[in-house]
């Protein structure tokens, strides 16, 4: 079985789902910057991975693309939803019913967008059916900065409730990036968070 993660992409996806995993060790033990940081590299391997398989797909036997399939699925759950819901817990510190019905939306918000595109998958014009699950952590990362320069947990609370539907909302259509103008915005973006967290490190 561990011979069919020999497999570029394949193995982008497990590092992702490593690193969303070690995202949530760092939350738990407080550690917020550098769990942002390996959060947003999860990212990373998400958006890349794809890319990879698409390169390499002719030399890959169809139950490693089908395996693919399911670990980019589980490692998206780990890094775009429990460890963001991970996150909020822990950095607003409250042990209150609200707080938790919150991460628990979160989560199961992710796990429903992804069920529903491993069913759907994109529409005939190349669009995601709600908010794809990867701009959760993107959008955390900000909000994580605006609290620290403002001080205030308020937006947590918003991103906790705002984010989560639209990922629900099948109504809403969202581009699948793959290459031009859109998609070298999207990853100077993500690539720009990355380089912020990883100087904040120091």
């Amino acid at each position: 079985m561990i011979k069919l993660l020999f497999d570029w992409a394949n193995l982008i996806t497990s590092l992702g789902l490593i690193l969303g995993t070690s995202s949530i060790i760092l939350s738990i033990n407080s550690h917020f910057i550098l769990a942002m940081l390996t959060m947003l590299v999860a990212v990373c391997c998400d958006v890349f991975d794809g890319m990879v398989a698409r390169k390499f797909r002719e030399k890959k036997s169809n139950f490693q693309d089908k395996l693919g399939v399911q670990l980019d699925s589980l490692a998206d759950l780990i890094h775009s939803g429990v460890a963001p819901g991970v996150f909020v817990y822990t950095i607003l510190d409250s042990n209150d019913l609200f707080t938790l019905s919150l991460v628990l939306y979160i989560v199961f918000c992710c796990f429903l967008r992804l069920a529903y595109f491993n069913c759907v998958g994109l529409n005939d014009k190349g669009f995601f059916y709600g908010l794809p699950v990867f701009y959760s952590p993107m959008i955390l990362s900000i909000t994580f900065l605006i609290n620290i320069s403002l001080n205030s947990n308020i937006f947590f609370y918003i991103f906790s409730l705002i984010v989560p539907t639209l990922m629900v909302i099948t109504s809403l259509r969202v581009k699948k990036l793959t290459q031009g103008l859109a998609f070298y915005l999207f990853t100077v973006v993500l690539l720009s968070l990355v380089t912020i967290y990883g100087f904040m490190m120091f």
